[in-house]
């Protein structure tokens, strides 16, 4: 988490000293994601699923889960520190970058088809 904030530290500096953010936009903004991020998650479920036939649970999740069983403590890992990770990787790293030397549209293309070849 220390981690995360250090390299995070720009973005946390420049949030807390701009005064045009509203509370209200940012309340909106996160409600409304949340919907939009669960209702793309039921549309590519029932694309994988429906149109090529790609069964419900994976085999990575199935492992996941045996280790915590085994290890309730990987719980924590898996749920709080793992998503940490993946954002500060995907969004901060890849997109980040790319996104300082082009505009947001070709920067998100160039990192969804990063994280499409590793998944």
């Amino acid at each position: 988490m220390i981690i995360s904030c250090y390299l995070l530290r720009d973005e946390i500096n420049s949030f807390f000293q701009s005064r045009d953010k509203r509370i209200g936009q940012i309340v909106l903004w996160t409600i409304l994601g949340f919907f939009l991020v669960l209702i793309a998650q039921v549309a590519s479920t029932v694309i994988e699923r429906f149109v090529f036939g790609a069964p419900v649970g994976s085999e990575n999740t199935m492992q996941l889960m045996q280790v915590a069983r085994q290890a309730p403590i990987f719980i924590i890992l898996i749920s709080i520190l793992g998503p940490i990770l993946e954002e500060l990787v995907f969004r901060k790293a890849i997109f980040g970058s790319l996104y300082k030397k082009m505009n947001f549209f070709f920067a998100g293309i160039i990192s969804g088809g990063f994280i499409c070849c590793l998944a």
